[in-house]
């Protein structure tokens, strides 16, 4: 017994007075931190096989509710196969360790750390053994470990309870945040786009997932790329009072699982310099148009933006993707296109096309939780579905990838025949909101914009019962712009015009 007591010494990686005094400080901790050892403590974090069986019996007692008892703990070891002098020793050395029970968290670190350190030390063996393994390829193996180290990572991530009070406190420094920045952004990621912004004035919300919704050629990967890209560059549509943006530039990831890193380049291209890519592509342009190119491309060096084109790969290998691009970038927040390409590992969700999807949508979830960055992936949905004002039901096929969102917005070409604004809505062109375009307020040409309808929200109204927010489509350049370049309503109101 002793021998395996001084392990740490003998060069194995493990503090056994840590595990000792953790035992120790459930059996004289409060309510509320005994129920935090419950939830942040695993009996496969100790090292020695007596204190897991220890913490097994300290387990059952405390989620029982039993007044503590030496006299009974030692008789629960005895019953698990513990020799008496063994139970007789880790009792009395208990009962004589009096820690102060808030301490328990500094010893489960200690713990945790040591455990994750004889994983890690697992792997790295197991690593060795398949570097002399010929019989597969090197690039399986090299998923294998890479999956082994994902899965102690994410093992590491455990909830703590806190009582109300202390997320109060937290709730209300939100609301001063927000009443010191009167009107802006707050809290989140501001995307640029104002009409966005104005409905959603808390922000892009880390741990959080948003999910659109296009059918194909609908927009959906040109409103994402210039949504990362306002966030990674610091541009914006704020053109009315310009100190209403006040966000430095935020590094961001797209992983396209579609189209290839090139071929989203030169939208950019296009984009930036304003020169028609069909001019481009027969060769057409002139000296002009080429310095405007050159611009372009030269002024692409400074977003912090991202892109990994990356194919037909699964939700686990994307997850282990993004924590490598927030370690190496700092990364904080990240875009998928599209939730479709991406597939399950596990058997079940080969077996099941359901089971895959739902696999799919709670490993985004999870991505975005364990990370604690904000996620926006893409969804595509049948053209047919946009027959009328979209809503959740018209992504049927599609329902499973949004199933853990916790924002959901369609795109669709804009309807004036739909949403076309009352007279209560309309705030002339000179109004609160900032100078509009007069074509804005027109339905003469519904291509020429998008509909971004939010069918499912937390945390802010969404559109339900109102018009869509209303965004400018330009096709020529690949390029999408709000309908009004204000972001703070002096008088309250929550309509786009």
């Amino acid at each position: 017994m002793r021998n395996r007591e001084n392990a740490d010494s003998q060069g194995v990686l493990a503090d056994v007075g840590a595990e000792r005094a953790l035992l120790a400080s459930a059996s004289r901790g409060t309510p509320e931190q005994i129920a935090n050892m419950l939830v942040a403590v695993k009996e496969e974090l100790f090292f020695l096989p007596l204190h897991m069986l220890a913490w097994r019996v300290i387990r059952e007692k405390l989620e029982a509710a039993i007044p503590w008892d030496w006299t009974i703990f030692k008789a629960k070891l005895k019953r698990l196969d513990v020799a008496e002098s063994d139970a007789e020793s880790l009792s009395d050395e208990m009962a004589r360790n009096v820690p102060a029970a808030g301490m328990w968290r500094n010893y489960a670190e200690v713990v945790e750390d040591y455990h994750v350190r004889r994983g890690m030390e697992q792997i790295a063996r197991e690593s060795l053994m398949l570097v002399h393994n010929k019989k597969e390829k090197a690039a399986v193996h090299l998923g294998q470990i890479e999956g082994r180290y994902f899965e102690l990572h994410a093992n590491r991530g455990r909830g703590e309870m806190k009582h109300i009070s202390a997320f109060a406190g937290e709730a209300l420094e939100n609301f001063k945040e927000s009443a010191k920045r009167k009107g802006k952004v707050s809290g989140g990621i501001a995307t640029g786009f104002t009409d966005i912004d104005r409905l959603n004035i808390k922000g892009v919300r880390k741990k959080h997932l948003w999910c659109y919704g296009a059918p194909p050629g609908g927009g959906k990967t040109l409103f994402l790329m210039k949504k990362l890209y306002n966030i990674a560059s610091g541009a914006h549509d704020y053109t009315a009072i310009a100190s209403e943006w006040d966000q430095e530039p935020i590094p961001a990831a797209l992983f396209s699982l579609e189209m290839d890193g090139a071929e989203l380049a030169e939208r950019e291209l296009v984009r930036l310099s304003r020169v028609n890519l069909n001019t481009l592509q027969r060769g057409m342009e002139n000296r002009e148009e080429l310095e405007k190119l050159g611009a372009a491309a030269l002024s692409l060096k400074h977003p912090k933006l991202y892109i990994e084109p990356t194919f037909n790969i699964s939700v686990q290998d994307l997850r282990i993707r993004a924590r490598y691009a927030v370690a190496k970038y700092g990364v904080r927040i990240i875009g998928v296109d599209y939730a479709q390409l991406l597939h399950s590992d596990t058997k079940a969700a080969k077996l099941n096309k359901t089971t895959g999807q739902e696999e799919v949508s709670r490993g985004l979830k999870q991505l975005a939780q364990e990370l604690e960055i904000p996620v926006i992936v893409l969804v595509q949905v049948q053209r047919e579905a946009f027959k009328g004002r979209p809503n959740l039901g018209n992504i049927a096929d599609s329902a499973q990838y949004c199933k853990d969102a916790d924002v959901v917005a369609m795109l669709s070409p804009w309807n004036s025949k739909l949403y076309e604004p009352t007279a209560a809505d309309v705030i002339t062109s000179r109004g609160d909101f900032g100078e509009e375009d007069d074509d804005v307020l027109g339905e003469n040409d519904d291509m020429n914009f998008l509909a971004c309808d939010f069918v499912k929200t937390r945390g802010f109204g969404g559109t339900s019962g109102k018009a869509p927010l209303k965004i400018r489509w330009d096709r020529e350049f690949y390029d999408l712009s709000s309908t009004c370049n204000r972001l703070f309503d002096p008088q309250g109101r929550n309509v786009q015009r």
